[in-house]
């Protein structure tokens, strides 16, 4: 049984209340964090990991500085069960088209890390595409499945974050984004969820897990803990057979 969470923690400006969020957290091995940020010259993630316990590590790589805050991925794993073997990054394409183009740049990239679980190989990728730009999120989406099929054979491939796709009156949907995974045979397991992002009155799913192969075993749940307007999503994979 493999346990993986994903939540963005809003540039951590609400730390402490992150940090006293992660006790309620169900074990886990994975967590796949976005919008981490550096407080008192620490890493966000390092200390996400320190409150999780001792046998907890991370690995935080900034995307880009926003209002001079680092803006970046992680992934934090359990060592008492999962081994890191590497941990790199992937840039995902910038915005394009006119009017996106005369937006403030941003630059996104997703962490991938190659794991170990017993016999099993695992691969994460800890996501957060663009807020604008429907097309333009699936053209990052469709960067990272690309580079999940050109990297060595992985047992379970899982690509867990913020895909910041909003439904506001049934458009845009998350129906492209789904398409592209099942063609490169991922599965979103966070479909019944309900909401994971809550703004100015208005809930919406912004938050998933996709795994390949498809098929595998699961359930998936949200957990409307404070510290950001994100909620942290929880899925629990069946990968042994």
């Amino acid at each position: 049984m493999l346990r993986i969470a994903t939540w963005n923690v809003a540039f951590g400006r609400r730390l402490p209340v992150v940090l006293e969020s992660v006790r309620a957290l169900p074990s886990l091995d994975l967590i796949s964090m976005q919008e981490l940020s550096v407080h008192g010259g620490r890493d966000d993630a390092d200390a996400i990991a320190a409150q999780l316990g001792a046998g907890w590590r991370s690995a935080q790589i900034t995307a880009q500085s926003v209002a001079g805050r680092p803006q970046a991925n992680g992934i934090l794993w359990n060592a008492d069960r999962v081994e890191m073997l590497s941990a790199d990054t992937l840039e995902l394409p910038t915005p394009s088209g006119r009017m996106l183009r005369r937006l403030p740049r941003q630059r996104r990239n997703a962490v991938v890390a190659d794991l170990r679980l017993g016999e099993l190989r695992l691969r994460l990728y800890a996501a957060h595409l663009d807020v604008f730009g429907i097309t333009h999120k699936h053209a990052q989406l469709a960067r990272i499945l690309d580079d999940a099929s050109t990297r060595n054979a992985a047992d379970v491939s899982l690509i867990a974050g913020d895909m910041n796709t909003y439904g506001i009156g049934g458009r845009p949907r998350w129906t492209e984004l789904r398409r592209l995974a099942a063609a490169a045979s991922f599965e979103e397991l966070t479909t019944g969820i309900g909401w994971t992002h809550r703004a100015m009155g208005v809930r919406q799913k912004l938050d998933a897990v996709f795994a390949a192969p498809r098929g595998l075993p699961h359930r998936a749940w949200r957990l409307p803990l404070p510290g950001s307007d994100h909620v942290p999503v929880v899925v629990e994979l069946d990968i042994t057979g």
